[in-house]
């Protein structure tokens, strides 16, 4: 699986105004950071609600912008966490940081 499906990208930047799209863009890799360190602190402190909101979250905003790998991972954990399953959930969260950091540099080239 690609790290970024650039068709989705392609697709996306047909449908918006340049301007917007990339608008759309930017914030998407500066609140995937964001997104990312409110996953990481949610492992760190076990807290199992923040970790289902953000994974949820993470889900569909990585599809959009093509990240299919990142949704995939995120899309497992979110699985887990609707099951819950926490501990697996807290374990398949921790691949999401490679996954975003993967996603980050590939749309930054």
């Amino acid at each position: 699986m690609p790290i970024i499906d650039f068709a989705v990208l392609a697709h996306l930047q047909a449908e918006l105004p340049d301007d917007l799209y990339q608008k759309l863009l930017a914030l998407f890799l500066e609140q995937g950071g964001q997104r990312v360190m409110a996953i990481e602190q949610a492992i760190a402190e076990q807290d199992f609600a923040v970790l289902a909101h953000e994974i949820h979250a993470c889900v569909s905003e990585a599809a959009t912008f093509g990240a299919m790998q990142l949704a995939a991972l995120a899309s497992h954990s979110n699985g887990l966490c609707r099951q819950g399953e926490k501990a697996e959930a807290f374990a398949a969260a921790a691949t999401i940081k490679p996954a975003w950091l993967l996603v980050y540099a590939e749309l930054n080239k």
